[in-house]
């Protein structure tokens, strides 16, 4: 196991574990799981770590948040007030965990990649009780953190940097091929949105040289790469 996909099991164990009595209401999300669904040690010297560990939880109402929310507290966490956004903690460890909630009623999110987040997500390998966002979920919800907030800024966007990494360093085309026709559909739309970017090619590469390559992989082969899966994606 690479030294980021280690770390990145472990900050999601931690916060699963201390979480065990709704740890069926969570699928964790985010970059922290992003190690999980790509093999990146062996491509870059420079991968991107990140200590923060995201969640979305399962709840048909915001009385069944509330729930979940009161076992998160009870577990030790605390309310970030320096938060921006409503649903962020700290760990005991002083850690962040943030945590949404898919669905349509009071206090959720109503975004649509987080009910595609749960109904595409998969059991962690080695912890089976454990759910995280797959590829094609993560793809997906990355696809529209940066539409909603990276291009103003897209050399400095985080969430293009994972999407540029999940299209060279895993297996999303597979992943995509077995998810149901309307999330294909979702992944072509988002996929074809990235290509009418002009400057997408050096964007990517821009993103790939931060990650410092290993040879023979160059930040521009990767660029180029991430571009022609991102088409046939798109196709």
């Amino acid at each position: 196991m690479g030294e980021e996909r280690r770390l990145a099991e472990a900050r999601i164990v931690a916060v699963a574990t201390a979480l065990a009595s709704v740890r069926e209401h969570l699928v964790f999300i985010g970059g922290t799981v992003l190690p999980l669904v790509v093999d990146v040690d062996g491509r870059f010297y420079s991968p991107r770590m990140t200590d923060d560990v995201d969640a979305v939880g399962v709840a048909v109402n915001y009385t069944e948040s509330a729930k979940v929310e009161a076992a998160v507290a009870k577990a030790g966490f605390t309310l970030n007030m320096d938060a921006k956004h409503k649903g962020s903690w700290r760990t005991s460890q002083g850690e962040t965990f943030d945590l949404s909630f898919a669905g349509d009623f009071s206090g959720a999110s109503g975004a649509h990649v987080d009910t595609i987040a749960i109904e595409t997500a998969q059991p962690m390998d080695g912890h089976p009780a454990i759910r995280h966002v797959s590829a094609t979920g993560l793809f997906l919800m990355k696809c529209a953190a940066y539409q909603d907030r990276g291009t103003d800024k897209p050399f400095e966007s985080k969430d293009l940097a994972d999407i540029a990494v999940l299209a060279v360093a895993g297996d999303l085309e597979a992943d995509v091929a077995t998810r149901a026709s309307d999330i294909r559909t979702e992944v072509r739309a988002r996929a074809g949105t990235l290509l009418n970017d002009p400057g997408m090619l050096s964007t990517l590469t821009s993103h790939f040289a931060d990650r410092r390559p290993i040879p023979p992989d160059t930040a521009e082969e990767l660029a180029a790469e991430a571009l022609t899966i991102l088409g046939r994606l798109a196709g």
